[in-house]
C-alpha cells in the first residue's frame, strides 16, 4: 500500500546539484571519468563555487525539506489514526468474543 510508506527523506542540496547539473559538467569535460573521479571532481567543484551560486540549490533543498517534513507530519497522524483503530477494533472484538463464551 503506496500511502502506508513513510516519506523520503529529501536531497541535500550538493546531492540536487549533482544530480541536476554537476555529473553533466563533469562527464561532458570528461567522459572517461570512473564514477569515483566524478564524484572527487564534483566535491572539488562544489567547495569552489561560490556562495550565490550555491544558494539556488539550498533554496531547493530548504523546499524540499519543508514538503517533508509536512507529508511526514501528515504520515504520523494516520500511522496514529490506524494503531489506534486497529487497536480499539481488536479490543471490541475480543469483547464480543467473550460475550459468546458467558
Amino acid at each position: 500500500m503506496e500511502s502506508s510508506r513513510c516519506p523520503k527523506r529529501p536531497l541535500n542540496a550538493y546531492v540536487m546539484w549533482m544530480n541536476c547539473s554537476g555529473r553533466r559538467i563533469i562527464k561532458k569535460k570528461h567522459p572517461q571519468y570512473s564514477f569515483t573521479q566524478v564524484a572527487r571532481k564534483s566535491s572539488r567543484l562544489w567547495s569552489k563555487m561560490c556562495e550565490y551560486d550555491k544558494s539556488m540549490w539550498h533554496t531547493y533543498a530548504s523546499v524540499a525539506m519543508i514538503q517533508y517534513k509536512a507529508r511526514l507530519g501528515i504520515w504520523k497522524s494516520q500511522q496514529a489514526q490506524t494503531k489506534s483503530s486497529t487497536v480499539s477494533h481488536s479490543h471490541s472484538s475480543s469483547d464480543t468474543a467473550g460475550s459468546h463464551q458467558q
